[in-house]
């Protein structure tokens, strides 16, 4: 009778597992979308803050969107 107690905690504990995992990845993977797109970001901050001139902006936008 103990061993099917002990089995259905450990099916709990398991599921609650899985649950927070799959919680974890639809949190997680629009953060990885943004993280391509941060080299353009600062490229667009380098350019509003007057770092580079818009021509050397296009240039190099033009680089990192060849990447992809």
């Amino acid at each position: 009778m103990m061993g099917w107690g002990m089995f259905w905690i450990l099916l709990k504990i398991i599921v609650i597992g899985f649950i927070i995992y799959g919680l974890l990845l639809l949190i997680l993977r629009p953060l990885e979308k943004k993280k391509d797109n941060s080299s353009i970001l600062i490229l667009e901050e380098r350019l509003a803050r007057g770092e580079i001139d818009e021509e050397e902006f296009r240039r190099k936008k033009q680089v990192l969107q060849q990447k992809e």
